[in-house]
């Protein structure tokens, strides 16, 4: 929820701006609590920012003068000219606010002629138009893809009178029929229709048309190959034949699965299972391959090489007795000479369980775990301490790194400002009741953290402090805070606030020779005593 700024300007009779004028924000028709106060400055300017929702008087006071801007003024004018036209919902609790567009010209916004009380209708809003024709001109109403990607425009014809397109009573969920997309109609009725100009379609139009349904027989027919026509009345397979005119072989039609062919040619097969095939040739050493299946050799088989595959592939030979080589390979038969056990061990990625590795002399030891941990005596794996763990400072298991240790509570600076004696009131309202030089060893820091405390509470408001950083020759000032510390009343801290302090990132950095200015900016009704401003730094 936006802050409500309250801003203005204050002048005397004369048309001089008044300087340091009171100004307070009452609820409304109330003489208080102040929800929140300021001053005009030499231009006569003054503003209010307040992040509370609700109706507001605002005065102001300057000397032994005393005016009010009520939020229940009244009144009328012929034009009004504003940037912004805010509208308050009845319960107070959040505005429209009614914004231009970036237009680049001056524009009239015309509202309809009402007869009766109305809604506007918005973009992003799901509303329901209810009595009244709402015209959209052809090629301007466009229906979205779920993706958001293209669009549905509906177009008008150029029809030369009125007309109504009525949509059928569905049901249920269903789909438009369009001309130039292949749908299949259900439950549809033709009522003499023109097929279009093929033999057939035309055929079987005129048929019906003649015998309100009867069949249509290979007479009404016409413009189809030969044979086709007697084969649509009688479907066998000499019929078939006779319309078929580029067929090989001759007998009854094949079918795909299990059919029995009589003495074909099979010709070169390019696939095949003959695993209930007969008459294979009889096992041999023979030039070519043998046909698949199990061979039963009856007596030794004696070869100086094997060929798997073929000659180009892998190769068996005895090298002597009990050796054999792969592609010149030797394979030694695993003996006594073998240690451990389980399966053979490959050089590419194996998976070793519990070995002796010896002292390796190298590896990469990315992916292992069990390391010994590292002590003050013992060389081994230390992990890095977190910055909370850096703070907490009692563990003696990590190691502490340069940044989390500035980033710990180790690594922070505190600075504490006494801007007014312990007995004595807060001053007046004001800039600089207080300066803090920045010295080299905060140079690069960051404001991380504020405090402000009194020794005796205020009563009636709130105190608000604001902090000013400038150059080292005292230059234009730049707030550090977005929200300003809050002391409540009644309240001697401001960690218990209702609105906590916001450090402004883009002006929390510090660096040497620059100054830090504290400004009071509201004080109680009954001023508290003493107060202390407690800064923290810390390295980004």
């Amino acid at each position: 929820m936006a802050n409500q700024l309250f801003a203005g300007f204050v002048y005397n009779n004369a048309g001089v701006a008044i300087q340091n004028a009171t100004v307070d924000l009452y609820d409304r028709n109330t003489t208080t609590p102040s929800r929140a106060n300021t001053t005009s400055d030499a231009s006569g300017y003054w503003a209010i920012s307040h992040a509370t929702q609700g109706r507001f008087d605002v005065q102001i006071v300057s000397g032994t003068t005393t005016r009010r801007r009520k939020y229940d003024d009244s009144i009328q004018l012929e034009t009004l000219e504003v940037a912004v036209f805010r509208l308050r919902n009845p319960a107070d609790t959040f505005e429209y606010d009614i914004v231009p567009a970036a237009i680049t010209a001056s524009r009239q916004l015309n509202l309809p002629l009402l007869t009766a009380t109305d809604t506007i209708a918005v973009l992003a809003m799901a509303q329901t138009f209810l009595t009244g024709v709402k015209t959209f001109n052809s090629s301007i109403l466009a229906i979205r893809n779920p993706a958001d990607t293209f669009s549905y425009t509906i177009v008008a014809s150029a029809i030369t009178a009125a007309r109504n397109l009525t949509i059928p009573l569905t049901t249920v969920d269903d789909t438009f029929v369009v001309l130039t997309l292949a749908q299949t109609l259900a439950n549809k009725t033709l009522t003499a229709p023109t097929i279009g100009a093929t033999d057939w379609a035309n055929a079987i139009h005129a048929h019906a048309a003649a015998n309100s349904g009867g069949q249509v027989g290979a007479a009404d027919l016409s413009g189809l190959g030969t044979g086709v026509a007697t084969f649509l009345g009688t479907p066998s397979s000499a019929n078939l034949a006779a319309a078929v005119t580029d067929e090989t072989g001759s007998g009854l039609l094949v079918f795909g699965t299990s059919p029995t062919l009589v003495t074909p040619a099979l010709g070169t097969p390019a696939s095949g299972v003959m695993t209930n095939v007969t008459g294979i040739p009889a096992a041999a050493v023979l030039a070519g391959s043998l046909g698949a299946g199990a061979y039963v050799i009856s007596t030794s088989l004696q070869a100086a090489t094997i060929e798997l595959g073929h000659a180009t592939d892998t190769t068996l030979a005895r090298v002597s007795a009990g050796v054999i080589s792969v592609e010149g390979v030797e394979v030694t038969a695993l003996g006594n000479a073998a240690t451990g056990t389980g399966s053979i061990v490959r050089a590419t990625s194996p998976t070793l369980v519990t070995p002796a590795l010896g002292t390796p002399a190298s590896g990469v030891l990315t992916n292992c775990s069990g390391y010994p941990a590292a002590t003050d005596a013992l060389s081994g794996i230390a992990e890095l301490a977190t910055t909370a763990e850096t703070s907490t400072g009692t563990d003696a298991a990590r190691t502490v790194t340069p940044d989390g240790l500035a980033g710990s509570v180790h690594g922070e600076v505190a600075v504490e400002m006494v801007v007014t004696e312990f007995a004595t009131d807060v001053p007046a309202i004001g800039d600089g009741k207080f300066y803090f030089h920045i010295d080299s060893k905060l140079n690069g820091m960051n404001l991380v953290r504020v405090h402000a405390s009194a020794i005796t509470a205020g009563t009636t408001g709130t105190m608000d402090i604001q902090l000013a950083r400038l150059s080292a020759t005292l230059g234009t000032p730049a707030d550090m805070l977005s929200t300003k510390i809050t002391i409540d009343s009644t309240e001697i801290g401001s960690d218990t606030a209702a609105v906590a302090a916001v450090i402004d990132a883009a002006n929390d950095d510090v660096s040497t020779n620059q100054w830090i200015r504290v400004d009071l900016d509201a004080v109680q009704t009954t001023k508290a005593k003493g107060l202390i401003v407690t800064l923290g730094f810390r390295l980004p």
